[in-house]
């Protein structure tokens, strides 16, 4: 009988990935975060943007150790999709936070190395 082999790659949300590379206008950011709310966050909105910007990566962290503790293989793509930002090229489809084929593409070109190297992957 063999035993089932998986990995964890984190796939992080548009807002994500592609903050860094966005004109920080933390009045039109609050104005987002509170739209339909009755209990906006606290600060003002330059401590709100501060916030979101340092704490951005706290879930890929989080899930990293725990797949660390667990020895389970772990991936973010979000590097990934950082590049094609860096580079000037959206990832992301622009109505929706889905990803486009050059987003597609660059996740392919890391996930199939690491599975490879994890030995989850065919020849």
């Amino acid at each position: 009988m063999s035993r089932a082999r998986f990995a964890l790659v984190y796939l992080s949300s548009k807002a994500e990935a592609l903050r860094p590379f966005v004109e920080d206008d933390a009045e039109a950011l609050l104005a987002t975060l509170t739209f339909g709310t009755t209990s906006p966050p606290p600060g003002t909105p330059e401590q709100v943007s501060a916030r979101l910007t340092a704490n951005r990566r706290s879930l890929s962290a989080l899930v990293r150790s725990f797949c660390e503790v667990e020895r389970i293989p772990f991936l973010d793509a979000t590097p990934a999709l950082e590049e094609l930002a860096r580079n000037g090229e959206n990832g992301y489809l622009v109505a929706d936070t889905h990803w486009n084929p050059a987003g597609q593409e660059a996740l392919l070109g890391v996930l199939v190395p690491f599975l490879r190297e994890k030995g989850l992957l065919g020849d």
